[in-house]
C-alpha cells in the first residue's frame, strides 16, 4: 500500500476494549452502534421504509457541532432514530430524486444486513487485531468535518503519533456525509494531496 485517506473516519489506538463496548460505556445502550448489535434490529428500522430512510438519513445537520454539544444527552447518545430522520439534528436533505432512487433501489435488492454487520464485526476485528503493529507507516490524508456529530474533528487529534505522516484538513460547514455536501471540496483535496504525493 502506498498510501491512505480517511474521510472523517480517524485512526485511533486499540482500546483495552472492542469499539461497541466502549461506545456503550461513553454513550449508552441507545446508541446507534449498541442497537444494531442485535441480528434484525437495524434491518428491521432501515427496511420498513428505505426511501424514508434515505430521505431522513441523508441530510446536512440542522444543528452546530457547538449546538450539538449543548443538546440533551439523550440527543448525545446518538440514537438509532437518527437513521430515519430525527427532526431535531437533520436537516437540508442531500439527495436528488435520481441519487435517492439509486440507493432506494440499491437496498430493496440487497436489504441491510450487509452493511450493518461491519457494526456487528467490530469485536471480531479488535480480537483479530491483537498482536498487529499500531501504527500506520504510509502517507495519510485525514479530511473531516466541522459538523460531524458522528465523527467530529476532535476525534483525530493525536493521530500523528501513530500515523506519522499525516496531512489533515477540516471541510468548513459540513456534516458526516462529506462527499454528498461538498463533492467538490472533497476531490479537490484528494487529488491535490495524490498529485503531490504520488506524482506521474
Amino acid at each position: 500500500m502506498l498510501g491512505v485517506i480517511a474521510l472523517n473516519t480517524p485512526y485511533t489506538r486499540r482500546g483495552k476494549v472492542d469499539l461497541v463496548e466502549t461506545v456503550r460505556q461513553a454513550r449508552g445502550i441507545n446508541h446507534y452502534m449498541v442497537t444494531f448489535q442485535e441480528p434484525g434490529v437495524g434491518e428491521a428500522m432501515l427496511g420498513a421504509d428505505i426511501e424514508a430512510t434515505f430521505r431522513g438519513l441523508m441530510r446536512r445537520p440542522a444543528l452546530t457541532l457547538p449546538e450539538f454539544e449543548k443538546a440533551s444527552a439523550t440527543l448525545r447518545a446518538l440514537p438509532a432514530t437518527l437513521f430515519v430522520g430525527e427532526p431535531a439534528v437533520m436537516g437540508e436533505a442531500l439527495l436528488g430524486d435520481e441519487e435517492l432512487a439509486v440507493f432506494t433501489q440499491a437496498f430493496r435488492r440487497t436489504g441491510f444486513a450487509g452493511a450493518l454487520s461491519w457494526y456487528r464485526n467490530l469485536r471480531q476485528n479488535w480480537e483479530d487485531t491483537a498482536n498487529t503493529p499500531d501504527r500506520v507507516s504510509v502517507p495519510a490524508l485525514m479530511i473531516s468535518a466541522a459538523d460531524d456529530f458522528f465523527l467530529p474533528p476532535a476525534t483525530s487529534l493525536g493521530m500523528e503519533r501513530i500515523v506519522p505522516d499525516l496531512e489533515r484538513h477540516i471541510v468548513l460547514d459540513c456534516g458526516h456525509w462529506t462527499q454528498q455536501e461538498r463533492p467538490a471540496e472533497v476531490n479537490r483535496l484528494m487529488l491535490n494531496w495524490l498529485n503531490r504525493r504520488f506524482p506521474r
